[in-house]
């Protein structure tokens, strides 16, 4: 008969203190009752409205503008302002460094097309070497052999 291996036996899990509700952690979350439904799309689309709305209460008026101007008046001269950008200024701009991209991901596009290139030639090389090496390895010796007849 063989002998059969012993079944594991549990050991208590440590207590954590951190884990356990206290005051600290509240034994039921609140108002979980109202999100136990899946959301729908219709409902995360007006949530998300809403707090881009909020966000954006929050930022407007002459709090962001000051709160922009410290952050900015570092890198300023002293009396200098911040003014808002041409319209214009911006587009070109922006299609200057749209065109920057395009250009470094076409060139980035045809540099991995030939690494793949170069490897997929590796790969035939490969598979091709030890033939050429065993017809070459055939031919110095039959050019031997015909030497010793002469």
């Amino acid at each position: 008969m063989v002998p059969q291996p012993t079944p594991p036996i549990a050991s208590p899990l440590p207590a954590i203190a951190d884990a356990t509700p206290g005051p600290s952690m509240p034994s039921t979350l609140p108002l979980i009752s109202e999100h136990l439904d899946r959301p729908t799309i219709g409902s995360l689309v007006s949530d998300a409205k809403h707090i881009a709305i909020d966000i954006l209460r929050h930022l407007g008026g002459e709090e962001f503008d000051h709160l922009a101007q410290m952050m900015v008046s570092g890198a300023l001269g002293p009396g200098d302002d911040v003014w808002d950008p041409n319209p214009d200024e911006v587009l070109e701009s922006n299609r200057v460094m749209l065109m920057a991209l395009f250009e470094t991901r076409d060139q980035l596009t045809r540099i991995f097309k030939d690494l793949i290139s170069l490897h997929h030639l590796a790969k035939v090389h490969e598979q091709v070497l030890p033939a050429v090496e065993s017809l070459l390895h055939e031919v110095n010796w039959a050019e031997a052999e015909s030497t010793k007849e002469l």
